[in-house]
This record gives structure tokens, sequence and C-alpha cells, in this order.
């Protein structure tokens, strides 16, 4: 993909540091207010695109030591896991760390995506480019408004983890790992709110989209453990509307969270061994499949609790909050961070009357595994 050079701005927000403050601890987001703070990628929609774009952002007047860094990076040159490494080699670098740093903290970056070829990647190229960006050097661009939709942040604690995965394994032949616990919990209560809201019916098909990172389970070439790039599958979990809508989901009640579990596992199962030696061969395959999910069923997680956000300093120390921008613009969409102590931030993203539905099915849930 052609790109272009890089850009860094310096911006003030008129609001103050209050604003900000309140901004970085409401649970509910202003989008919009989020939104002034993340660069725009200025002419992403045409070739050659730019691939990074950085934002610092201090209150007007007195800053008070609040200071705002908004990042945007082109997902064609990074996945979620690269994108942290950067953003921990930049940190680091800031700090004057780099030199310091042990080996196994700083992995040094590869370029090389001679494991992540695919076999007939030329033809699938110009399929893609024909359906996707006709007009080039214009490239289709997907609408960002955010207008009916709202977004909010979650945080799910170690124990509240380790409960929700106890509860949910103790019905599956293959235990629960934190990542489909809490994909399992968020998908769910979307699918009961979605119904709740009469925006499906029980006998709907459903849809999750999950992403596995085949970084470890390339079974040709190694890939360097630093590699730089996109090394992640989608893969897609099915199962029927009322199959994960029990009334009650904890003590005896748990059949619907299980079965989303195992819709998971088996979608990441097939997703991954399906295709032999290379996870990547039915990328086209996959692509069809996605474009023929019916409007409205399908949710996505996207992010990993295994990126360590709030791990990300720049000297100042630990920032007090980290978000996704970019699932402000999406819908029925779940993003995972990892949090203090072993907590996962998990921050959904829905239209307005699923938001209101969802919240406190997520939140009930959540507490029931208090007690």
């Amino acid at each position: 993909m052609g790109a272009t050079a890089d850009e860094f701005v310096e911006a003030e927000f008129l609001a103050g540091a209050d604003a900000l403050r309140r901004l970085a601890g409401d649970d509910e987001h202003d989008t919009e207010a989020f939104a002034r703070l993340v660069p725009e990628l200025d002419d992403a929609g045409k070739l050659p695109a730019p691939v990074l774009a950085v934002q610092v952002t201090r209150p007007a007047g007195n800053s008070s030591g609040v200071v705002v860094v908004g990042v945007s990076l082109h997902h064609a040159l990074a996945d979620g896991k690269s994108f942290w490494q950067f953003m921990t080699w930049w940190s680091a670098a800031s700090r004057g760390d780099l030199l310091a740093a042990a080996p196994d903290d700083l992995v040094p970056p590869s370029f090389d995506r001679t494991a992540i070829r695919h076999p007939s990647e030329e033809e699938l190229t110009v399929w893609i480019l024909r359906l996707r960006a006709p007009m080039l050097p214009t490239l289709g661009r997907r609408s960002a408004g955010t207008a009916c939709r709202r977004t909010r942040t979650f945080l799910l604690v170690a124990d509240e983890i380790q409960s929700l995965k106890r509860r949910i394994s103790q019905h599956l032949p293959k235990p629960a790992s934190a990542y489909v616990a809490i994909s399992v919990l968020s998908w769910t209560c979307i699918i009961e709110a979605k119904a709740s809201s009469h925006m499906i019916h029980n006998d709907d098909d459903v849809f999750l989209m999950v992403h596995a990172d085949c970084r470890g389970r390339l079974r040709g070439p190694p890939i360097h453990e630093g590699f730089f790039g996109n090394c992640v599958k989608s893969c897609y979990a099915r199962a029927r509307a009322v199959d994960l809508m029990p009334t009650h989901r904890l003590g005896e009640h748990v059949d619907g969270l299980a079965h989303a579990a195992a819709a998971i596992q088996e979608a990441i199962r097939d997703g991954l061994e399906a295709t032999g030696e290379n996870p990547f061969s039915n990328f086209g395959e996959v692509l069809k499949y996605h474009m023929a999910l019916p409007p409205g069923r399908a949710s996505t997680v996207g992010s990993s609790h295994r990126f360590m956000a709030y791990q990300t300093d720049f000297g100042w120390g630990p920032p007090i909050r980290v978000e996704l921008a970019s699932i402000f613009g999406s819908s029925d969409m779940v993003a995972l961070l990892g949090a203090r102590d072993g907590s996962v931030q998990v921050s959904v993203t829905l239209d307005g009357a699923c938001m209101d539905a969802f919240a406190p099915d997520f939140m009930g849930v959540i507490n029931g595994l208090k007690f």
C-alpha cells in the first residue's frame, strides 16, 4: 500500500482540565469529545494513504499536569499486537530506557512477511481490489457516524473473571479462557438486549466475530517474535438467538453462557485447524462469509485483554484512561484491554436503545459473580 508521511499535531482542549478529567472518568463516553482528541488520517480514502497520525492535547489555561496522547494507525499496517508493540518502543524511547531495557522487554521489530504469505496472494489481491476498491486510487470508506450509537466501558476485576470462567467451564469439555469467557458474557448480553428491543427474533441465527492471533500457530517457517504487521484471523461463532438468552445466567441457569462458549471455541478451532499448515489459506472464503452475514445479527470482539495498555508510560506515569476510539463508529462492537491488577476493561458500542438494556444486564451478571 502506498503511504504518505506521518503527522504530529499539538492541540488545545478549550473546555479545560476538569472537563478532560471528567471525560476520563465517565463510564459512558461523550464520543464527540473523545473524537476531538484523536487525529484523523487525512486522505485515508485515497492512495497513497497516510498510515500514522499523533495528536497531543493539553487543556486550555492551566493544564494541571493533564495531557492526552491520541494515536491513529492504519489497520493495513499493523494489528493490535503490533500497535501496542509500537507503543511500548515509543514510550520506552520517551523515557530514555531503550538502552537500559532487558532484551525480553523490547523485542526488535521484524517486517519479514515470508511466513504469512498466501499461496495465491496475487490473484486474491486483484479480486479484493476489484471488490472493495474498484475506483483506485480512490478507496471505499465506511461511514463513521455515531449519532445513534452509545459507547460504555465496564471493568471486570480478576476475581470476577475467574468466577465467570469457573461457572462457564463446568459445563464444557474444555475450560473457557478469559478471552472466551468475557466474549461469551458480552455476546449473550448483546443478543438479549437486541431481542428485548425487538431487533432480532428467537429463531434468528446470530454471529460473533472473534480474532485469533496466528503468530504461534503457523506450521511452516517460524515467524519472528517481534513481527510487525497483521497476523490475525477472523473466526465466526454461530448460534440461534434463543439458545443464548436464558432468563437467568447464574446458578443453575448457565446453558446460554455454555452454549455461546462452545460456539466460540469451535469457531476458533475450525478457523485455525481446518486449513492445514497456513490458517490464512482460505482468506478469500472467510471474506465472502463475512460479506454474507445478515445485517444486524453479527457482533464483534476486537482487541485483547493481553494488550497491557495501562503499562504505557511516556515518563509521566501510567495513563489514567485508555480507550480505543475506533469502536465509536461501529455497532455491536466490544473491545478488550488489559487493565491494572489482572482486571480487564470492556468497552462496548451499541445502538442507543440496546445500551439501555445491555448495561443493567451486563452489570447484573458481574454483581452476581460476587456472591
